[in-house]
């Protein structure tokens, strides 16, 4: 029941907390910002009664604030809209920073709602006390101390701190932290027997905006895309290419994808197509669609063979190591277009950057006037690599190319960092209605499950998640998330026991090192694991049988542990044979 207090309890300490708390959320809410990660903790009880209280948040509970921090950047980056992630004080905000050095290095909203104890507990030995003002650094977009409020003006204090990290982390793409001071008590005010539960409507100062249903702050933005001048320079270097190449990477917003799209159609050159880029779709999808790249660029004579006259990069960064050195050896000139907020340099080389979002339609840009042999190379190539990846795949790359498969229009993809995006870069091909994720920001194997969790939550639909035994371990608090999860997340787990990728790099020769050091084997299984968070276990020794598993666990709705066992030395030997094969069909 709501009651209006009395003019005792407006002086309470208490009830500023709670009004403050109650017109932050508020304000939050009328700024898009409806979904909450909270983790258990006493002095964030006025954030979390306040996020009860309203009608429109969607909550969601976890005991970790690691895992539930990376779930709220999942939704983040599915819904391209900010979650927020609520904690206590002390180490339970460090245990955040990951997951805001990934948003601000990946360009994905996120804002931390962090409770504090007020400024004159500060270095005073008081318990669960830390220095928590500035604690993620440089990497929020946006940073605010908050006092306890005393008076009007401490209040409108709070709601324009919520105005601007909400805006901060939309329009610039990255972390906003607001530190909040509680002081004691936490729990909500008494009046006798009767619970008062604040309605910032009746708070002088801020009625008026209150009954305007109005944002603090009223952000418009703007998608006009580059403007025409910007585009001149890359015309007249188009003017004169034969062998232009586009490069697209990581595009997180539809709209950049469809522009990505019409622009590259436009063009009419070779598009390399980054796994995380959308536009891995043949049929009325890109015109001169390379999926096959990281394999061509292995085979050193066709890279030697291929090289351009132009590169036009489109998007964010890139999976592939083959790509990028490839782009830095060349002595095209270089342009990036680049549609996101943070700086992606392609190796040591100079480069022209175009900073904005492709404009809708191509405007001043014509179509490039490409070779018809060189383009041609390009698309027999990919096909014939294609072909032999279809005919010969098995092991961890079969797993990845089964994955985008069958996951189809069904299921949005995770992939894991270390083998599986590689994996998934290299043998993944095409498919229809393609959402691939993954946390390539900092390229970290932590909270890559909650990611998969917060993804569902965002794209309201399954996730199949392919990831590594090390990132299942490192984040195996989050298979809790998995089991509470209302769209199911289907994990298909590598089991090679250890660190896969390290068998790639040259510390590998290193024997007496290795193995105990990097190969790191921890002989684990995962069914006991599964059965702790009571989810089913499924132990899969064939990639080959993960087509209809997968499939069966999307059939029934629910979440679910796949556990495919593998091999190390196998799966090095497997890469390096159709490497060969590859040298083979290509006439190398």
């Amino acid at each position: 029941m709501t009651s209006s207090p009395s003019s005792t309890l407006t002086n309470h300490q208490a009830y500023n907390s709670f009004l403050a708390a109650r017109a932050l959320i508020e304000e939050l809410v009328r700024q898009g910002v409806d979904t909450f990660f909270v983790a258990p903790g006493s002095r964030s009880s006025p954030l979390v009664a306040a996020i009860d209280a309203h009608p429109d948040t969607r909550v969601f509970v976890h005991f970790d604030e690691r895992g539930a921090s990376f779930a709220a950047l999942g939704f983040g980056r599915g819904a391209r809209r900010p979650a927020a992630l609520v904690t206590t004080s002390g180490s339970a905000v460090a245990n955040a920073f990951p997951a805001v050095v990934e948003a601000s290095t990946d360009a994905v909203p996120l804002i931390l709602i962090t409770a504090d104890r007020p400024w004159f507990l500060r270095q005073t030995g008081s318990n669960q006390t830390i220095d928590q003002v500035k604690i993620f650094g440089d990497y929020p977009r946006y940073h605010c101390d908050l006092a306890a409020p005393v008076g009007d003006p401490g209040l409108r204090n709070w709601i324009r701190a919520a105005a601007q990290a909400a805006v901060a982390a939309r329009s610039m793409k990255g972390p906003a932290h607001l530190n909040c001071q509680f002081d004691e008590p936490l729990t909500p005010v008494r009046d006798g027997d009767t619970t008062v539960y604040i309605d910032p409507a009746e708070a002088p100062g801020i009625s008026e905006w209150i009954a305007s249903g109005a944002p603090w702050i009223r952000n418009v933005a703007s998608t006009d895309g580059l403007d025409r001048s910007a585009l001149t320079e890359l015309a007249e270097a188009l003017a004169t290419s034969r062998r232009g190449l586009a490069v697209v990477g990581a595009l997180p917003d539809p709209y950049q994808v469809e522009a990505a799209k019409t622009f590259t159609n436009h063009l009419g050159l070779p598009v390399l197509a980054d796994p995380l880029s959308g536009l891995r779709v043949r049929g009325d999808g890109v015109r001169g669609l390379v999926v096959n790249y990281d394999q061509l660029l292995a085979v050193p004579r066709f890279a030697e063979g291929q090289e351009a006259d132009l590169i036009i990069m489109i998007g964010g960064r890139l999976v592939s190591k083959s790509l990028l050195q490839f782009i830095e050896r060349s002595t095209a000139p270089c342009y990036q277009v680049m549609p996101q907020s943070y700086p992606f340099q392609p190796g040591d080389r100079p480069v022209i950057r175009v900073d904005g979002d492709l404009p809708a339609e191509p405007g001043v840009v014509s179509p490039a006037d490409c070779d018809p042999l060189w383009f041609g190379r390009w698309m027999a190539a990919d096909e014939a690599v294609g072909d032999l990846f279809d005919a010969s795949l098995q092991g961890e790359p079969l797993a990845a190319r089964t994955v985008i498969q069958t996951a189809g229009s069904r299921a949005a993809v995770f992939a894991g960092n270390s083998m599986p995006v590689r994996d998934i870069d290299r043998f993944g091909g095409v498919k229809a209605d393609a959402s691939i994720y993954a946390n390539r920001g900092a390229s970290g194997i932590d909270g890559n499950v909650a990611t998969s969790v917060g993804l569902a939550a965002a794209e309201e639909r399954p996730v199949v998640a392919l990831l590594g035994d090390l990132t299942l371990l490192h984040d195996i608090n989050s298979l809790a998330l998995a089991r509470g999860s209302e769209y199911p997340v289907i994990i298909v787990v590598v089991n090679n026991d250890g660190g896969g990728i390290f068998s790639f790099l040259p510390i590998a020769r290193h024997d007496e090192i290795f193995e105990p050091y990097f190969g790191t084997p921890h002989g684990f299984d995962f069914a006991a694991a599964a059965a702790q968070f009571r989810l089913p276990h499924l132990l899969v020794t064939g990639a080959a049988d993960l087509k209809g598993i997968i499939g069966e666990c999307l059939d029934r709705g629910e979440s679910t542990l796949i556990e495919l066992r593998s091999s190390r030395d196998a799966n090095l030997e497997l890469h390096r044979q159709l490497t060969r094969l590859a040298s083979e069909v290509l006439g190398q």
